[in-house]
């Protein structure tokens, strides 16, 4: 039985690292909303195998497996700079096929070793002590783990019902709708994940979802109409940020009276230091990421701020994740790469770097909080967890740099079969972006406001970070669930809805 976990861990984790990374590379992806891939997988499995084996070995294969969606899915997304910023050393560097592999790698191990650090540090925080209720990771728990009563079953199948006549209603007027495609293609995941999330989350995400449009229409069009929406809304948020982790530190000394050490988190980190397989895996990873960087011309100092701000970040996004249950990765990117590439003195090929090492350490902390909480409400030991996903991880890590190889060589980056928006997104802003500190300062002004009026800092920038279209339904769901009486009673619909459009959008995707 065990050599069949291995097997399926293997093969999930290759798998999704394929598919994945090619949707990141031909589609326009919406926000991470858990291992899509993976999902799908498992809602086609469930006839096949016996319902005791599912249950018992199925959230192992979820969280190995999950893992090379996610590093494919990063690299889709940021990788392709590289073609775009420098075509003719890109093709250089795609004559051989190990050392482009070996590259790639290096930057998913040395990014992946200390998302592990961090994951494993914030997982009691933010579970444990936060009590945090990880909506994604609450709605595919409760479908591999559906009760069997008849009402359950019949709801669920009501909501597969549901999601494909939606579906198809898209395909069919697809023609009519294509402006807002996108949109109304997410609508259905969106809706169940804000649905379960509740109304405690939307309060705080429709004052991020006003905040947007006033900042945007107010202080962007009146004085800062030089900027993009997207490079406006980038800058104003990492002043907020900035604020957040001032007082966060201000906090700390003043409660401890300059006690750092005696911090709860820093507690947790000294117990887990003393362990000896961590503490090697700490000093591995911060040599490790230090000689890769500085080998792509990144500074000292752009490094000690890369470092520190992915620490904060990833708590950003994992804390993000917790609550809400979705997250825009690559603008939370773009908080480390303006700073970068505006006051450090750093090349375009060494941005590109960053945002690579950057997208793959957040993406993998939450994919592994994700994991963390699905095992937590299954019961299941983190130290047999974290086996499989050291396994699916080292998979990924192998497999991802030939992967991305093999696209490369048998696509053309930039066409209808491999278009890569977002890496072209990322070149444009590396080549045209500036880092404006006015706006960083109306960030941190608004950020002072902000902490006085709202429970909720981090969800209110996250909604800030994501579009409107996005964040609408998520409001939406969650203002309607509040209506609903014994809502959980109804989740059993929206599993079936989640279940349903995750196979849809692979469904669509490749078609």
């Amino acid at each position: 039985m065990q050599i069949l976990l291995i097997f399926l861990s293997i093969f999930f984790s290759c798998l999704s690292t394929c598919i994945m990374s090619y949707l990141a590379m031909s589609t326009q992806l919406g926000p991470w909303v858990a291992p899509v891939f993976v999902v799908v997988c498992m809602v086609l499995a469930m006839p096949l195998v016996s319902r005791s084996w599912f249950r018992e070995h199925v959230i192992i294969t979820i969280a190995a497996g999950s893992i090379g969606g996610m590093v494919g899915t990063c690299l889709g997304l940021t990788w392709p700079s590289f073609y775009f910023l420098h075509e003719d050393a890109f093709m250089q560097s795609m004559k051989s096929p190990m050392i482009f592999a070996g590259t790639i790698s290096l930057f998913v191990l040395s990014a992946g070793a200390m998302a592990f650090l961090m994951a494993y540090t914030l997982k009691d925080h933010l579970i444990v002590e936060h009590k945090l209720p990880f909506p994604m990771s609450r709605l595919v728990h409760d479908i591999v783990y559906i009760d069997k009563e008849k009402s359950s079953q019949a709801m669920m199948k009501q909501g597969i019902v549901a999601s494909t006549a939606w579906n198809i209603f898209l395909l069919v007027q697809r023609v009519w709708l294509h402006p807002y495609a996108t949109q109304l293609h997410m609508a259905p995941m969106l809706i169940s994940i804000g649905f379960v999330t509740g109304s405690m989350s939307a309060i705080p995400l429709l004052v991020g979802m006003v905040s947007r449009k006033v900042v945007l229409y107010g202080l962007r069009n009146n004085f800062f109409m030089q900027y993009s929406d997207k490079e406006f809304i980038i800058r104003f948020c990492s002043g907020i940020l900035l604020v957040m982790f001032l007082f966060r530190l201000l906090a700390l000394f003043k409660e401890h009276k300059h006690k750092i050490m005696s911090s709860d988190f820093f507690k947790l980190f000294i117990r887990l230091y003393k362990r000896v397989g961590f503490r090697l895996l700490f000093f591995l990873s911060i040599i490790g990421s230090v000689l890769l960087l500085h080998t792509w011309n990144v500074s000292w100092l752009a490094q000690i701020y890369l470092l520190s701000s992915l620490l904060f970040l990833s708590y950003s996004a994992a804390y993000m994740v917790g609550v809400v249950g979705v997250v825009e990765l690559g603008l939370f990117i773009w908080l480390i790469v303006l700073p970068i590439a505006d006051i450090y003195t750093v090349t375009s090929t060494s941005v590109v770097a960053v945002s690579v090492f950057s997208m793959v350490c957040i993406g993998i902390v939450v994919d592994l909080m994700f994991s963390c909480k699905l095992a937590a409400l299954s019961n299941i030991a983190y130290s047999r967890l974290l086996r499989y996903q050291v396994l699916g991880f080292m998979v990924a890590a192998i497999s991802s740099g030939f992967i991305i190889w093999w696209y490369a060589h048998s696509f053309q980056l930039g066409s209808n079969s491999l278009m890569a928006q977002s890496s072209e997104g990322f070149d444009w802003m590396i080549q045209h972006g500036k880092y404006n500190h006015r706006v960083v300062l109306c960030g941190m002004l608004f950020g002072l406001i902000l902490r006085k009026v709202i429970s909720e800092p981090f969800t209110v920038v996250g909604s800030m970070l994501m579009s409107v279209s996005i964040t609408f339904w998520l409001v939406l769901a969650g203002a309607f669930s509040y209506f609903v009486k014994k809502d959980k009673k109804y989740y059993p619909f929206w599993f079936g809805v989640y279940a349903s459009h995750a196979l849809w959008m692979m469904i669509l995707a490749f078609v």
